[in-house]
């Protein structure tokens, strides 16, 4: 057992090594404060893309450790805010749980077993590791499932990559201050295995309330550092920086959040989309790369895809309370001219747009297909009221089958909003949409509404796997996202 004696001579021999380390000690720890304040506005800035830097920082230890805000600052926006720090917390934790796992697999493979432990037994470590984040990540999830689910569906990826890139950058600068640390010692160790021993450490952080996290991610780090070979005095020294670092960039941004415009306030004024480049060649990349895969395999992948997030939200594009859902459903309910018969739309999720074109041509069919089986059910009850609306779950494979044997053939209007891009590239839309011309009417009029890059890239392959021929070209001019409806008719 370790004496008080021994403890104080351990502290007494990191804060001398500190000093010793002199100016490095300071690079390092600066360099640590402003990643940990970064680390946290990137993952702000990711959710809200909106907010200014300063309220960026402020708000950053809340995501950085999943913290509540502040009772006396919170307004009407509170609400709209419920639910993400939740959501960055469950996707920091799918970022380290995996981190974590292939870190603790690097130790065990250099040979850093513990003493009394079998290569088995650190194996189940691993795997009981990994079994404990993915239950936090649940839990987390289903204690605020609509909040939590409205975040993750609209701004997930983004959080991902956010994530991704902090806790990188976080873990860099753990390796940076053991290694000058350890340059002063007169000691090498290996920068590979600390980013390790940190990417473990901050695991734990967030797998309880930071009030006991933190104090369990501290001993767990010095321990992984002693165990890849360092002396006391660096582990303990290390630790110190890192805190350091850490209570820093929280005082700095404790001290800015009253300077500043609170985030509940930012997100309850900025209900637009972002329009963020990066955002959109995210979300197009992931897909392009889901229709690259076999037909059955992509067609499984979009599926359990969208049954997530409608699981997550009935309403993850927010269409009922984002104003610019709400001009754009106007702008595309309004391209369906009179005396429609059958108006067709291909990907309806949870059913706005067919309870509009119900309410405006109640003489007219209106038929919605969906591939996640939650988005048809949560589509039917919204148009409940409406005896000529009809909504089927069905991919495109299966399109033409489930429209037949709904007797819905000689459709004479077929919308596709928003829904392209989830194809893949051109060759794909046109692939893939082929087969439903079987079932349009020879004057059916094609309905087209994508973002104006989207539309450049993929409208000419749509009209042409419809066998339509381009007539008209509006712009929706948005300060938010302009997008651009184009229709064509079959001759």
């Amino acid at each position: 057992m370790t004496s008080t004696a021994e403890l104080t001579a351990t502290w007494a021999e990191a804060t001398d090594l500190v000093v010793r380390s002199d100016v490095m000690a300071v690079v390092v720890t600066i360099l640590l404060i402003a990643t940990w304040a970064a680390a946290g506005a990137i993952r702000v800035r990711a959710a809200v893309p909106g907010a200014p830097p300063r309220t960026c920082l402020a708000a950053a230890p809340r995501l950085m450790l999943d913290l509540p805000g502040r009772p006396g600052r919170q307004t009407g926006g509170a609400n709209a805010t419920a639910g993400l720090g939740a959501a960055a917390s469950s996707v920091s934790l799918l970022v380290l749980g995996s981190g974590a796992a292939g870190a603790l697999t690097l130790l065990l493979t250099r040979g850093h077993v513990p003493p009394g432990f079998s290569a088995v037994g650190a194996a189940s470590a691993v795997a009981l590791l990994a079994a404990t984040v993915s239950g936090v990540v649940v839990r987390q999830a289903h204690q605020s499932k609509e909040a939590t689910g409205r975040w993750l569906t609209s701004r997930g990826p983004h959080l991902g990559l956010a994530a991704l890139v902090g806790e990188l950058a976080l873990a860099g600068s753990v390796a940076a201050a053991a290694l000058a640390l350890g340059h002063t010692e007169g000691v090498e160790i290996s920068g590979l295995e600390v980013f390790a021993a940190a990417t473990v450490a901050r695991l734990l952080t967030l797998l309880r309330h930071p009030a006991g996290g933190a104090g369990v991610a501290d001993a767990v780090l010095a321990g992984l550092l002693l165990g890849i070979g360092s002396s006391a005095a660096l582990a303990v020294g290390t630790v110190v920086l890192w805190r350091v670092g850490m209570l820093a960039g929280w005082a700095a941004s404790s001290l800015m959040a009253r300077l500043t415009t609170p985030l509940e306030n930012v997100v309850a004024q900025t209900l637009e989309p972002s329009g963020s480049a990066l955002g959109e060649l995210l979300h197009r990349s992931a897909f392009q790369i889901v229709a690259a895969l076999p037909d059955p395999l992509a067609r499984r992948t979009r599926r359990l895809v969208f049954q997530a997030m409608f699981s997550g939200s009935d309403d993850p594009w927010q269409y009922d309370t984002m104003p610019y859902e709400v001009r754009k459903r106007s702008f595309l309910v309004a391209s369906v001219p009179p005396g429609a018969r059958t108006i067709l739309e291909v990907g309806c999720a949870e059913g706005h747009n067919l309870r509009a074109w119900g309410e405006a041509h109640p003489g007219a069919r209106v038929v919605g297909l969906d591939i996640s089986a939650r988005a048809v059910a949560t589509a039917r009850l919204r148009a409940s009221h409406l005896p000529n609306v009809s909504v089927f779950e069905s991919d495109l494979s299966g399109a033409v089958a489930t429209l037949t044997r709904a007797g819905a053939s000689g459709i004479d209007v077929v919308v596709l909003a928003e829904v392209l891009y989830y194809l893949g590239r051109p060759h794909d839309v046109r692939r893939q949409l082929e087969p439903l011309a079987g079932v349009l009417a020879p004057d059916c009029l094609v309905v087209l509404l994508h973002p104006a890059a989207d539309a450049k890239a993929l409208h000419a392959a749509a009209f042409a796997a419809l066998g339509a021929h381009a007539e008209t070209s509006t712009v929706m001019l948005d300060d938010a996202r302009p997008v651009v409806l184009e229709t064509g008719r079959r001759t």
